[in-house]
Order: C-alpha cells, then structure tokens, then sequence
C-alpha cells in the first residue's frame, strides 16, 4: 500500500485490486481507512472534501468517506469552490452544493470561481455574473469582465468600457 502526504489529517492511499489494477482511497492520520481503495482516481482533501473519479465520471466524498454527488451524474470535471463545486457535464458549466442541487444552471460555456460571492459566466462569447445564491447578477452582455475587487470590476458592453458593480448596475 503506498499513501501520500496528508491533507485535513487524510491522506490518499493505493492498493492493488484482484485484476492488479491500481486503485486509490482514503486513510486517517490515525490509520483509520474512510473510504476503500474504489478510485481511479482521487484528489487530496480540501475544505472538507475530495474529489475522485470513477471510469470517466467524477464524484466529490465528504471526510467522513460519504459521496456527496453519485457518479450517475456523470460529472466530466469537478472543481472544489469554496462552499460550491464548479461542475461539467456535456460541455457545460454551472455549479451545485454538496447535496447535488444545482445552485446555478449547467448552462454556461465557461464559469470562473467565486470572489466575493459572485462568479463571472461566459456564455455565447460574453460575460455575465452569477451570485453564490445562484441569482444571475448580470446577464450576459459584456464582452469582458474583470476579476471584482471590493465590488467593482472593470468591464466592456458593446464597445463602452466601465465599472460594474456587485449589483449588477453599470457605470461608465
């Protein structure tokens, strides 16, 4: 069995299975196995959870060894976001909890993680903002966006360069 550094007092372990593939879990800094080794693959922990990955789909498990979102999702990419995870399916963004409902909508060419609550979305070659509520802040009508700082991030609509705030108003 090899493991690897521990992260939140979890660590990665590999296991050879019976057809002498390699597989991956979870194991305690106490020794105590929280997940067997079922992985193909299988991140480190962050936040309190892991993402790991099963044929072609991935899942996220919670430090308790609990999949938080069934691989019948058929997640193609996830993303640990702060309180959120940035998930794929069929070339499209969006995000869901850690019960697998969806908080905004897998409709999305492109999402960015969240700062300051809100999240940039691109969605037909424009910019658009998502809250972490999944409110939609701003549609999708800005042909750039920069990253928010204190509420403000710099953008352009049709050609017109200004201030968009965390609101969703704009102002040049």
């Amino acid at each position: 069995m090899n493991s690897y550094t521990f992260f939140e007092d979890i660590a990665v372990y590999e296991s050879k299975n019976e057809k002498n593939n390699i597989l991956c879990g979870y194991i305690t800094i106490h020794g105590e196995i929280i997940a067997d080794a079922q992985f193909d693959v299988a991140w480190p922990f962050y936040k309190g959870f892991a993402r790991v990955k099963k044929g072609n789909y991935w899942s996220v498990i919670n430090t308790q060894g609990d999949i938080c979102l069934p691989f019948d999702s058929k997640y193609e990419r996830i993303e640990i976001c702060d309180d959120l995870f940035k998930v794929t399916k069929a070339d499209r963004f969006g995000f869901v909890d850690a019960t697998n409902t969806v908080i905004v909508p897998l409709e999305y060419d492109w999402c960015f993680n969240f700062f300051e609550h809100v999240a940039i979305v691109k969605k037909n070659n424009l910019y658009g903002v998502v809250h972490d509520t999944g409110t939609l802040v701003a549609d999708c009508v800005y042909s750039c966006i920069k990253p928010f700082a204190q509420g403000k991030a710099i953008a352009c609509k049709d050609s017109v360069w200004g201030v968009l705030h965390i609101d969703g108003s704009f102002s040049v």
